[in-house]
């Protein structure tokens, strides 16, 4: 008598990339698990990074989870009264245009602004297509997230160095004293340093404390221990997928 049960699917190859996160300056190095059809199918830290030796905050590890996000955008929304609607590609770019033209001819062009995020940096054409597209506006109001937080230093380096973007990192492992306001390195690696592993002793602001320094930590939230923040972060799984491309 035959075995009426179906035969075992054969188990899903997937393929490990190497790649590394685009959110922020501090570029963790990834393991990105994609199938057959490009779909990725898990992230994780690269363990031999050469810079994050296996370290990456959580925005990094989940950032895949937006492409299949029910509340992803496909396609224009405009807004109807209390509620948004579907419209063409086609419809949309008209009546933003009418928009802008009317906003320009009634209040001048720095009335319209653009804000860009950090990740736009991380593109080649996007930067030069935002700045390409207020300037042929004749707007001078184009803000980032470098306006908001940051632009100080570019501002220091220009007057020092004579170039916005020659900007020093700080030598975290002979600081004497170190203090740290409403940041947490462990949770999110820092902007402008140079923190290999915010979670282990050696390369992190605790270094300041083990070489005879002081390290201090003003956090207007509730303070998240290591194991709490980078329990997945740090995580270093082992994987029977290939290994082949490094992108």
């Amino acid at each position: 008598m035959t075995d009426p049960s179906p035969p075992a699917a054969a188990p899903e190859t997937l393929e490990t990339r190497h790649t590394f996160c685009r959110i922020c300056e501090s570029l963790c190095g990834l393991e990105v698990d994609v199938d057959a059809a490009g779909g990725i199918r898990g992230v994780r830290p690269d363990p031999d990074h050469v810079e994050t030796e296996g370290f990456a905050c959580i925005k990094g590890l989940k950032q895949h989870r937006l492409y299949g996000s029910k509340d992803r955008l496909r396609h224009p929304m405009k807004r109807i009264g209390d509620r948004f609607e579907p419209i063409t590609w086609a419809q949309a770019l008209r009546e933003i245009g009418d928009k802008v033209q009317a906003l320009r001819g009634a209040h001048g062009a720095d009335s319209i602004g653009m804000y860009v995020g950090t990740a736009a940096g991380f593109s080649l054409l996007h930067p030069i297509f935002a700045q390409g597209f207020m300037t042929g506006l004749g707007s001078r109001s184009i803000y980032s997230s470098a306006t908001q937080d940051c632009s100080n230093k570019f501002a220091v380096a220009r007057e020092l160095y004579g170039f916005p973007f020659t900007q020093p990192f700080p030598d975290l492992d002979h600081t004497r004293c170190l203090i740290i306001v409403g940041a947490n390195p462990v949770v999110s690696n820092g902007a402008f340093s140079r923190s290999r592993t915010p979670a282990a002793d050696s390369g992190s602001s605790r270094s300041a404390a083990a070489t005879s320094g002081s390290s201090t930590r003003a956090a207007p939230r509730p303070r998240r221990s290591p194991a709490d923040t980078c329990r997945s972060a740090r995580a270093r799984t082992s994987s029977s997928t290939s290994r082949s491309s490094r992108s």
